[in-house]
């Protein structure tokens, strides 16, 4: 199966559907769609997803960032957008696509205030991540985050201390996705 994976888009979808097409099996998104995630942005940003998925033999899957406030803000509004464009919302959840299991979550160490933040220190910054994480099944074949875990692809540019996700990385060797 043919996957293709993009990130960050911050409302340039439509210029990345111009400039590369894109064709497969099975789109996924992993967030920051938007800038400011507000209703400005995100209708447009999943209408031009939902135009990309049809490439796609199995459509599109997708995760938010901590830049797509109105997943966090208002979930229901955020869940109707997405069915209206065909697009499948990994909300802390796993699907089954042609026989592949994957699981997708938003949520990032806490950082600047942003949406979708963790914090194992803090309930007044965000969620523990123990309760995020521990929702991946064990044997999920691909896990679908915005933030990187521990130790992996988590330095920032100047900077030699990890920002990457503890909880996130215990929960990884646990489940052992693909």
């Amino acid at each position: 199966m043919k996957i293709t994976c993009v990130s960050d888009s911050h409302c340039q979808l439509s210029k990345i559907i111009d400039k590369y097409p894109m064709v497969g099996d099975l789109l996924i998104h992993s967030g920051d769609l938007t800038y400011r995630g507000d209703l400005k942005e995100m209708p447009s940003q999943l209408y031009d997803l939902g135009r990309l998925a049809k490439n796609f033999k199995y459509g599109c899957v997708f995760t938010l960032g901590n830049h797509d406030w109105l997943g966090e803000l208002e979930p229901e509004l955020m869940q109707s957008l997405a069915e209206e464009n065909n697009v499948t919302w990994l909300r802390d959840q796993e699907v089954t696509v042609n026989g592949i299991r994957i699981h997708g979550s938003a949520y990032t160490p806490a950082f600047c205030g942003w949406a979708f933040q963790t914090s194992p220190f803090d309930p007044e910054v965000g969620v523990d991540p123990e309760e995020v994480w521990g929702k991946v099944k064990e044997g999920v074949d691909i896990l679908v985050t915005h933030g990187p875990s521990y130790g992996h692809l988590d330095l920032v540019q100047g900077n030699s201390a990890h920002k990457g996700c503890p909880s996130l990385m215990r929960h990884i060797q646990r489940a052992q996705p693909k």
